[in-house]
């Protein structure tokens, strides 16, 4: 490979690659150790994003992909050289060896730093099939019980995410401090490429100043806060402000302003809420919605294909014209794909990057422009940063795994119910 690559990071689907020369990732899909592949594919990832996703999030806010043919070599480098790179409890998965393309995208972790974060679930459900118990205290933390009792992190993390999306600028620089304080894998730093603060690199002698140059901890989280609540003008929510809410198993003391504190309009994290606010269902009526789906299916194989069910994406939430179907079918499948929409937004990650501007031979005016998709933010102190933020990660999600997903929200309920005094 002429080209030199490094492995940057993976989730649970994909692992990513880096060329510095040419300053682009690679997504590769990753597969069971049985070969078997569950997640969704490259061209159904991107037919999501642009032809479906585009109608909730901005342009300023998606990153820019395309499907390429991969270098000579590099599935074998994966497999080999940078398998003691990954983290061992990814290794449960590989990557997929009959591979031959992956997802291109622009390397966004080059201004310094750039901070990766999965925000998870923003909202408390306020629908009627939903419990007193989950419009009390947010999915992830209710879920932290869980993952310790299965040692899948050794302590509960602090974070809330219904403090990050409160808008209240106290109670986000909380999230993001609990956040660094405790990642998780939903936390990261890179600086020129190079992740230096996640989980795997933490120590007994890592603090977060270590990971920065002239920037201190408290002028980061703000230029970071001010950038998650910078709006993108021309956006036209689908629900327009979203009511703040409060977790009661969040840490955070801090008590808003109700007229003051509420996410900007056309901010990332208000997008991400409007898609995640399409599913209004709990995991009770999201079982029978699902059963009766899938009656209908086995009876007519082809109900699948008509409904787009895999796919295509363009006009995933319209009902096909069919004369003939069940219309409590068709509104079951209907509740079905907005949960499924709802649930990609609820995975996704953001991206941001920051980088200071007034430094020696850097003098931009105040009306200097910014290039595409990035912005300027001016820290309390005074320091003017260009700034990117970026959702990626919105990949679809598929029918087949909805009793996979109703059976850890069982899981995760029942044992904060066994466990939890805040439960009682």
């Amino acid at each position: 490979m002429e080209e030199e690559w490094c492995y940057r990071g993976e989730g649970n689907a994909s692992i990513v690659v880096a060329c510095a020369k040419k300053n682009i990732v690679y997504r590769i899909k990753k597969v069971e150790k049985d070969g078997t592949i569950k997640a969704k594919s490259n061209l159904d990832v991107l037919d999501f994003v642009k032809n479906f996703m585009k109608s909730f999030i901005s342009f300023q806010f998606l990153v820019p992909m395309k499907f390429v043919k991969l270098p000579d070599g590099l599935i074998e480098k994966i497999q080999t050289s940078w398998r003691r790179l990954r983290p061992e409890y990814r290794l449960c998965k590989n990557v997929d060896c009959a591979s031959v393309e992956a997802i291109e995208m622009p390397d966004l972790c080059f201004l310094y730093p750039a901070d990766t974060c999965q925000p998870k679930w923003g909202l408390l459900p306020v629908g009627e099939s939903a419990s007193g118990l989950k419009k009390s205290n947010c999915r992830f933390c209710m879920h932290q019980f869980l993952k310790v009792r299965d040692e899948k992190w050794s302590r509960r993390s602090l974070y809330c995410p219904i403090d990050l999306f409160s808008g209240c600028a106290t109670r986000m620089k909380y999230a993001l401090c609990k956040l660094h304080s405790c990642p998780q894998n939903n936390f990261c730093i890179y600086r020129n490429g190079q992740k230096i603060w996640c989980d795997e690199s933490l120590d007994e002698k890592s603090t977060f100043e270590n990971c920065l140059d002239s920037a201190s901890t408290d002028e980061l989280l703000d230029v970071v806060v001010k950038s998650l609540l910078y709006p993108d003008k021309g956006y036209n929510s689908t629900t327009g402000l979203h009511t703040r809410q409060l977790c009661h198993l969040s840490s955070c003391e801090h008590l808003c302003n109700d007229e003051c504190d509420r996410l900007s309009a056309g901010c990332v994290l208000s997008q991400i809420l409007d898609v995640q606010s399409v599913d209004d269902i709990d995991h009770e009526e999201l079982h029978s919605h699902f059963i009766k789906a899938s009656h209908a299916f086995s009876a007519d194989s082809e109900l699948r294909r008509l409904h787009n069910i895999d796919g295509p994406y363009s006009h995933w939430l319209e009902l096909p014209l069919i004369d003939s179907i069940d219309p409590d079918v068709a509104y079951s499948i209907l509740k079905i794909k907005k949960y499924l929409v709802s649930r990609s937004a609820k995975d996704c990650s953001i991206l941001i990057t920051v980088q200071l501007m007034n430094l020696e031979g850097q003098n931009l005016s105040e009306d200097s422009e910014s290039p595409e998709r990035t912005f300027f933010i001016t820290s309390d102190i005074g320091n003017r940063y260009l700034c990117c933020v970026t959702i990626i990660d919105l990949d679809p999600k598929s029918f087949n795994k909805i009793p996979t997903y109703i059976e850890e929200e069982k899981n995760v309920v029942g044992y904060f119910l066994e466990s939890s005094p805040a439960a009682l």
